[in-house]
């Protein structure tokens, strides 16, 4: 099990991701990837699982996170609300640039990211997992039956386009606590159909930052049980300390 965690003023991040048995047996490595980076009060956070049946789906998957991170890091150099449709062109063009000459449908992989620029979070998703934000009772969550794709790419591939996505913006009030977590299928998969909103509320409301590392990493570990799947998850959790609301 790998796990990261880092504080940033009110903010805190935590990222856990763990190889199935599966793979450890077989010696096949992670194919799953977690990026989390923060600048200036803004911060990218990422979740992508590369296609098993892929012979590159690990490379996917991390050229999947860190093109979410380029486009943040681009776009916070240049604008403060950006277009959600521009950041996501750029997130797919990053993909495809960083695997080069690579068989862009051998490196094929979902994705989970939202950015955070000023009081809107920008949220993307393609394929199975789990994004969602919670905040003092009002949430966003991606669609969790894939069947809404059912017609469409369900990953990162040689064909995929921004059609594909699901996106979605969230505005924040800084004086009130919120949540955003991400996950692949290895953890989606055993939370109970239905209460995925009910676990991101209570890691808003009944996690403090302290114990949120702990907390993650039973998760993970209470869900290698059942899964042998790769386990992936990564969660910001905000709370601004001796805030005052505005009068």
């Amino acid at each position: 099990m790998i796990t990261s965690r880092e504080q940033y003023g009110d903010y805190t991040f935590v990222t856990v991701s763990d190889t199935g048995v599966n793979h450890k047996v077989q010696g096949i490595p992670n194919q799953d990837a977690v990026m989390f980076y923060f600048a200036n009060d803004d911060f990218a956070l990422a979740v992508s699982d590369g296609v098993g049946s892929c012979a590159r789906a690990d490379i996917g998957a991390r050229a999947a996170v860190a093109s979410v991170k380029s486009a943040f890091c681009s776009i916070k150099e240049t604008q403060t609300d950006p277009d959600s449709g521009e950041i996501l062109e750029q997130i797919i063009t990053g993909w495809k640039r960083l695997l080069g000459s690579a068989n862009l449908d051998e490196c094929c992989a979902t994705l989970k990211a939202v950015m955070r620029f000023g009081n809107k979070l920008k949220l993307f998703s393609i394929g199975d997992g789990i994004l969602a934000v919670t905040s003092s009772g009002v949430h966003c969550c991606a669609p969790i039956d894939t069947n809404m794709f059912a017609n469409q790419t369900m990953c990162l591939n040689a064909g995929v386009q921004a059609l594909d996505f699901w996106m979605s913006e969230f505005r924040l009030d800084t004086f009130v606590p919120y949540v955003v977590f991400a996950c692949t299928d290895g953890v989606a998969n055993g939370i109970q159909e239905g209460k995925e909103l009910e676990l991101v509320s209570e890691i808003e409301t009944e996690t403090s930052e302290d114990e949120l590392q702990h907390e993650l990493e039973s998760l993970v570990i209470d869900i290698s049980e059942y899964s042998s799947d790769d386990r992936t998850v990564g969660v910001v959790k905000y709370e601004r300390k001796n805030a005052k609301p505005d009068r």
